[in-house]
């Protein structure tokens, strides 16, 4: 009542102007600009919604933009209004980082960090563990526990694994040490000390995560019967190695007293971490070894999580796994998978570091084709309703993490441009794209190909960045290894706050 009383004291054209102000603050940062290429128009509107929709519904000192965002028509909502963790209130950030917007991904944060203390009851009650455990669903008073149901959905503890990686990630893109220290390492020291708990010999030597679930999947058991627990499935073991890696970092980077043992500890075990497995049809496997999938075509692409967001798998660091991860893909999308809309905007960001141009344009066609109201809201199948679907917020938030990493990616070790360029782009620009190391990078392009790309150094030392054809490039750059095939990485040294310009020159023509 104080917050209200206090904006009608102020007439409505200084609060119009004030809204204005601050929503152009944050909404322009970043920017898409398709124009010059007409068929695609609607990737233009889906990104410039879902910043909107980000920049209206997820402020600090908020809380996090669940399942519809801010925006619901139900005395009860879909989903309760609580958080998925098993993909989706993730997705909800994927883009926050990326297109401008750090300060809005605080409340999942935030979040992470409140469950990271309320979870040690939950992992000390249910298993017998150190650190914090979260499930695959939470709520405004920060519940931990598994709810009552199905195991495929209820019994995932990895949840905090998961939202860990926001963390790190939001130091990756450039928090400062302040964040470091108090939010990021408790995270993942939460996280460790659950994992290194979860983990048990798989009585070959190896460590798995036991139990262990694919989420909200099944596989085939016995002669008719389904299952969904077992031991060391695919994301579990990509969560177990990301968090006690970053963890290990972490606490070397701020060393803690307390820390040096369980680093140790952390270090030992990814000694002998179980590596992610492949079948017999070269697909990446999503459970321990080679088991029938009850839905071939699941809407969960959990399997794929070392592709994206993580960023473990790469095409020149992990080749075998790169083309394992994109054969299962294929599995999947020729079983039917992408039948809900933050299910094809997952699928568009791992194409986009696929580097699949046409399977990212025909992802995006299939999202505003089928997947997207009138208004370009996307959709999650609910037999409930009239219309048989419901308004689910994360295809929009995903789809924009997915149209940026399209033309900008930087989870390998330099600043990829356009790396995946639909057909139907052949001409435009987008702008203020942000790349772990705190760079910023904006690029237009002509006849399908970079024409000028600026790179805004975040900080003092060796800049690489990687793109198609002999270059313009700054002075003193020099061509690096590390590149994919028909790609070339130049590095320089580089100053913070620097903007540095490459163009492209034609081919054979010396740099």
């Amino acid at each position: 009542m104080a917050r209200l009383a206090r904006a009608l004291a102020v007439p409505p054209e200084q609060l119009r102007a004030r809204h204005a102000e601050d929503h152009r603050r944050l909404f322009a940062r970043a920017d898409l600009d398709l124009s010059a290429s007409p068929g695609a128009a609607g990737a233009e509107r889906l990104f410039h919604l879902g910043r909107y929709l980000l920049v209206a519904g997820s402020r600090p000192g908020t809380q996090p933009a669940n399942l519809q965002g801010i925006w619901n028509a139900d005395v009860r909502p879909g989903w309760s209004s609580n958080w998925t963790t098993n993909i989706n209130a993730q997705m909800n950030y994927w883009a926050a980082e990326t297109t401008g917007l750090p300060e809005l991904h605080e409340p999942l944060l935030a979040l992470a960090r409140d469950l990271a203390v309320a979870g040690e009851r939950t992992a000390a009650r249910h298993y017998g563990a150190r650190g914090a455990a979260a499930h695959h669903n939470t709520d405004l008073w920060r519940f931990t526990a598994p709810v009552p149901g199905d195991p495929q959905w209820a019994n995932w503890p990895s949840a905090l694994a998961w939202l860990s990686a926001h963390a790190w990630e939001h130091l990756a893109f450039g928090a400062g040490r302040d964040f470091g220290r108090a939010v990021a390492l408790p995270i993942l020291r939460a996280a460790a000390r659950f994992t290194l708990d979860m983990l048990v010999d798989d009585g070959r030597g190896a460590l798995v995560v036991s139990p262990s679930t694919s989420p909200e999947h099944q596989f085939a058991f016995g002669t008719d019967g389904y299952a969904a627990t077992s031991w060391g499935c695919t994301l579990d073991q990509e969560l177990a190695r990301e968090v006690l890696t970053r963890f290990a970092a972490l606490s070397a980077r701020w060393p803690v007293p307390a820390d040096a043992a369980l680093a140790r500890e952390a270090a030992t075990a990814l000694a002998t971490l179980r590596a992610v497995g492949t079948g017999a049809d070269g697909a990446l496997l999503e459970w321990y070894d080679d088991r029938p999938p009850r839905e071939p075509g699941h809407r969960h692409l959990s399997h794929l999580y070392g592709l994206y967001p993580g960023t473990r798998i790469t095409e020149t660091g992990t080749p075998s796994d790169f083309a394992a991860a994109r054969t299962a893909l294929r599995a999947r999308l020729a079983a039917g998978s992408g039948h809900t809309g933050w299910s094809r905007a997952w699928i568009l960001c791992l194409a986009a570091r696929l580097r699949d141009a046409p399977l990212a344009e025909s992802t995006i066609a299939a999202l505003l084709d089928e997947l997207c109201s009138a208004s370009l809201l996307t959709l999650h199948p609910d037999a409930g309703r009239p219309s048989g679907r419901i308004f689910q917020i994360d295809g929009n938030l995903g789809v924009v993490a997915g149209l940026a990493e399209l033309l900008v990616q930087s989870h390998d070790g330099a600043v990829s441009l356009l790396p995946a360029l639909p057909p139907s782009w052949p001409s435009g620009s987008a702008r203020g794209i942000r790349c772990r190391g705190g760079h910023t990078a904006s690029v237009t392009w002509a006849g399908g190909a970079l024409r000028e790309a600026v790179v805004v150094a975040g900080a003092n030392g060796p800049l690489t960045v990687e793109l198609e054809g002999f270059t313009d490039a700054p002075a003193g750059a020099v061509e690096v290894g590390g590149a994919p095939a028909g790609r070339t990485r130049l590095r320089w040294p580089a100053r913070e706050g620097t903007e540095y310009r490459l163009g492209r020159r034609p081919v054979g023509q010396p740099m």
